[in-house]
């Protein structure tokens, strides 16, 4: 036995002194700017880090002997550093900017970089979203980040708010490779119709305050910029991933990178997820993908992005008083019942937008680069909501919905029909069909220690929002549209439109124009904006085809910014 523990105890000794640490700093070759998130890995195993604040990264338990070390980030030259490992090892690292890609952030949004653009900003990268957020939505990463709180919105999948230092998403814009995603209308985010977008982030910055964006958006209260993987990746590789979680959660990946020639890469995603929810009836079915093209044409880069979730889960929408959380319990959801043995939601929603997005940059030299996006979007869905008046409940506090069936399906109202029974009350689906096209157009030129970029943006976006028929719940027909163009006592059937029914367009136009100068630790920036927002609004139902107020015609509001930083 004691050869065993000194042997045990020498071979011990021998593994710790074969354990090396390396650290060092990483920089950009031109400035010397500390580079923040760049990976840092051990060519062939699992071992890696990503530098810090400062760009400082630390390797531990590293053995003796040759080894390959591969320090990466996005619009750089990937580095291969080959070391033979006596001692502890310390090394400075300086990146290169790549050629072309460097110049990817400004079709992707303006990023803030550390001790160069004076705004108060996270960076979050792919590792630490991978590793943190596990299956939870992706807004939830966001909740450790300064100033920055969110909310989870009916209790189902994705239904999330945003808020930046008091500012709700209305007054934050949220954008997706540079392009925001608010809703034109009213500035909402539907964080669902993004869907599992978390396994294709490559980095998501949160600007807070007044950001350093120039383009003409409204960003009061800051920014939230999520850029996905690009089409042009580096390196070849195949995930698969499957997760099993609490509330039956089941999702299954698969993700690949591959070059198809030497100038044309190709990264994809697809992926299904199911779950019961946690409260009860949130139920979720939905899939997700992202295709990504890139490839190089002399002095241009070009890409093509296509991504969208169609997905459909339960809500839980009815607040409650604490005496009857305390009586149902936590998990207790308001908004569903039984009807004939099988649940049926009062809420729900199902969606699905896919999109397009085209990238281009030329850049003609090293001083002068050009970038261009337009992004194509098609959204398609709704979700079901309960009538204007209240059903009643049985014991347990669920809907029963078998009593109205019972009284609906008897109700024969002889005003209306002898044959066909009357609906009391039907559950409504609230539709929501949209096209949206926006451009994005950009041109940066570096001279000496000045950066200027001036550019022009725009969009166009036209929506139809009504409301039909759902489930009779056992009649037949339904009395009352709410459209006065049509006869009150027309008998209404599943599918007919009933409450509302408005078509809604926006229009915009902006310029933007932005100076920066950088010399030794004095960084200083003016930015400029202007733009124009037209609305325009056609209430099919309240008012009648001859009315002149039917439509309101196009009503533009013009608006500006001026920032200022150093």
């Amino acid at each position: 036995m004691i050869r065993i523990l000194l042997l045990l105890t020498f071979l011990n000794s021998i593994a710790l002194a074969q354990s090396i640490t390396l650290s060092g700093t990483v920089t950009d070759s031109t400035n010397k700017i500390s580079l923040i998130n760049a990976n840092v890995i051990v060519a062939g195993s699992n071992i890696g880090a990503v530098t810090d604040a400062n760009g400082k990264f630390r390797l531990t338990n590293l053995q003796k002997g040759p080894i390959e070390i591969r320090i990466s980030y996005v619009g750089y030259e990937t580095k291969i550093i080959n070391l033979d490992l006596v001692d502890e090892t310390l090394i400075n690292v300086e990146l290169i900017q790549e050629v072309i890609l460097f110049e990817e952030s400004l079709v992707k949004g303006k990023h803030a970089a550390i001790r160069e653009t004076p705004v108060a900003f996270t960076n979050i990268n792919s590792s630490k979203i991978e590793q943190n957020l596990g299956s939870r939505f992706l807004t939830d990463i966001l909740q450790n980040v300064p100033n920055v709180y969110v909310s989870a919105e009916g209790g189902g999948f994705a239904d999330s708010r945003l808020s930046i230092r008091g500012f709700d998403q209305t007054s934050i814009a949220v954008m997706i490779n540079g392009i925001p995603i608010n809703n034109p209308e009213n500035g909402e985010v539907y964080w669902s119709n993004w869907g599992d977008l978390s396994d294709v982030v490559q980095t998501i910055q949160v600007q807070r305050g007044l950001s350093a964006t120039p383009y003409a958006v409204s960003s009061i209260g800051g920014v939230v910029n999520i850029l996905s993987k690009s089409g042009y990746v580096s390196n070849s590789a195949v995930n698969i991933k499957s997760v099993i979680s609490s509330e039956n959660y089941r999702k299954f990946l698969l993700s690949f990178s591959t070059h198809l020639s030497d100038n044309l890469k190709f990264t994809g995603m697809v992926s299904r997820i199911t779950s019961d929810g946690y409260a009860d009836q949130t139920w979720l079915d939905a899939y997700s993908y992202y295709f990504s093209l890139g490839w190089t044409l002399k002095d241009n880069l070009f890409e093509i992005q296509l991504m969208g979730s169609p997905q459909n889960h339960g809500q839980r929408m009815t607040p409650l008083t604490s005496d009857n959380w305390s009586l149902r319990g936590e998990r207790f959801n308001a908004d569903w019942g039984y009807l004939q043995g099988d649940p049926l939601n009062l809420r729900d929603n199902n969606f699905h937008k896919p999109s397009v997005t085209l990238n281009h940059i030329w850049q003609s030299s090293k001083q002068f680069v050009i970038s261009n996006t337009l992004y194509l979007s098609y959204g398609n869905g709704g979700g079901t909501v309960p009538p204007w008046s209240e059903f009643s409940r049985t014991e347990s506090g669920l809907i029963d919905f078998d009593k109205e069936y019972d009284f609906n399906s008897t109700n024969i109202d002889s005003t209306y029909s002898l044959e066909q029974s009357r609906s009391d009350k039907a559950l409504r689906f609230t539709k929501h069909i949209h096209s949206w096209i926006a451009f994005l157009s950009s041109a940066k030129y570096k001279f000496n220690n000045v950066d200027l970029i001036f550019g022009i943006d725009g969009k166009y976006y036209s929506a139809e929002n009504f409301s039909t028929l759902g489930n009779l719940l056992g009649g037949d027909y339904f009395i009352g549209s709410g459209d006065v163009n049509q006869d009150p006592n027309q008998l209404l059937f599943e599918g007919d439109k009933v409450d509302y029914d408005a078509d809604s367009f926006t229009r915009s136009l902006g310029i933007f124009f932005q100076i920066e100068h950088h010399k030794d630790a004095v960084n200083t920036y003016l930015n400029l904006s202007f733009a124009i927002t037209g609305y325009n609004r056609i209430d099919h139902f309240n008012y009648t085809l001859s009315d002149s107020r039917r439509e309101t015609g196009w009503k533009s509001y013009p608006t500006f910014t001026v920032k200022a930083g150093f």
